[in-house]
């Protein structure tokens, strides 16, 4: 495929030239479905089920709209952030590099994974990777991934200081907006229950994207090991970071009542 703004050859799945950034011109064919969506959809493609075991260790689940099997909601929410970068940095509309973030004056180093935003573009279709693109980084502002964690949790607004609803519910409630929109999905809530019916028409014809996500992924992983495994902790550190106060004025009282037990008399 060649950009008809500069003339080079470009990816055939890429939106926007990597050399011009001019927008490519490509239908959004509506089959075509962004990573965080079909972790969402498959979310069992992607992460192993969750056991009894560990539903009475107090795992939270996230049952697959498909396949009825539940995966370890938090971790699912994880890869869905994880995977939407990826796809971007493949797509080549953001860079990504190993550094390390310094925090207390530089007392405290934490290996850090840092994006920058290629262009100015964006995918325009609601997704969480467009939120990402367009709302969360800017332009020739290098941001490390456990900040854009914590930016897509801070849309959450005053409620979110309460932790309501959780970071990984809240990505979760971000991606099942978008397939909502598309149509992909429709959702059946009381205050009691939640059931998510989906359009099984539209379904069938995700099977290529899904086994595209896959293999992105899987390549991903075998040729950038250690940049995934640091992705994923910038993440799960950004989920830490954002406990809500509530949880943090429990910690403190335990703390506290601690130190008046065994306070010397």
């Amino acid at each position: 495929m060649y950009c008809p703004s500069c003339g080079s050859v470009v990816p055939s799945e890429a939106y926007y030239c990597p050399y011009c950034g001019k927008p490519l011109p490509r239908t959004y064919v509506e089959s075509l479905t962004t990573p965080s969506a079909l972790i969402y959809l498959f979310p069992d493609h992607f992460l192993p089920p969750l056991r009894f075991m560990h539903f009475m260790f107090g795992e939270k689940g996230f049952k697959s709209p498909t396949s009825n099997v539940s995966v370890n909601e938090r971790n699912a929410s994880i890869m869905m952030i994880a995977s939407s970068l990826i796809w971007l940095k493949e797509n080549n509309l953001v860079y990504m590099d190993l550094s390390e973030e310094r925090v207390f004056s530089g007392l405290i180093k934490f290996p850090a994974v840092v994006v920058r935003k290629a262009f100015s573009s964006s995918l325009g279709d609601g997704s969480l990777e467009d939120m990402i693109l367009n709302k969360v980084l800017m332009r020739d502002k290098p941001i490390s991934v456990y900040n854009i964690t914590r930016r897509i949790l801070d849309f959450r607004g005053v409620w979110g200081v309460l932790g309501l609803p959780s970071s990984s519910s809240f990505i979760l409630k971000l991606v099942e907006g978008h397939l909502i929109q598309k149509g992909i999905i429709k959702v059946d809530a009381s205050i009691l229950s939640k059931k998510v019916r989906v359009d099984e028409n539209r379904i069938l014809g995700l099977s290529k994207n899904l086994e595209d996500v896959k293999t992105l992924l899987s390549n991903f992983k075998q040729t950038n090991a250690l940049l995934f495994q640091r992705i994923i902790e910038n993440i799960d550190r950004g989920f830490y970071s954002k406990l809500p106060i509530t949880w943090l004025v429990f910690l403190v009282f335990i703390a506290l009542m601690v130190f008046l037990r065994v306070r010397p008399p």
